[in-house]
């Protein structure tokens, strides 16, 4: 799809805008919309990036928590306790 313009001389095929001859600006209706979606994809992208940051920051802050947990606890009391400590939520008595 290619745009016409009154005033095809006038056309600059860098930036998709034609120039004003007597205030009159025509634009390519297909770079606008590629251009909001640029603009849509650079919005979300920034969002993802921040709540990536967030999610690390949790991710770092419960393996801090795990290891410090963890530590002195052997594998057979951590599991047999935390059974016990299930059995008493899941089945009250």
């Amino acid at each position: 799809m290619r745009p016409t313009y009154e005033h095809a001389s006038l056309a600059t095929p860098t930036t998709g805008l034609v120039g004003s001859d007597a205030g009159l600006e025509v634009r390519d209706p297909l770079a606008d919309v590629l251009l909001k979606q640029v603009e849509t994809l650079m919005r979300d992208n920034s969002a993802l990036r921040e709540e990536n940051q967030h999610l690390q920051k949790d991710n770092e802050a419960l393996q801090e928590l795990v290891g410090f947990l963890s530590q002195g606890v052997d594998e057979e009391d951590f599991h047999g306790s935390f059974s016990r400590s299930f059995d008493g939520i899941l089945y009250p008595s």
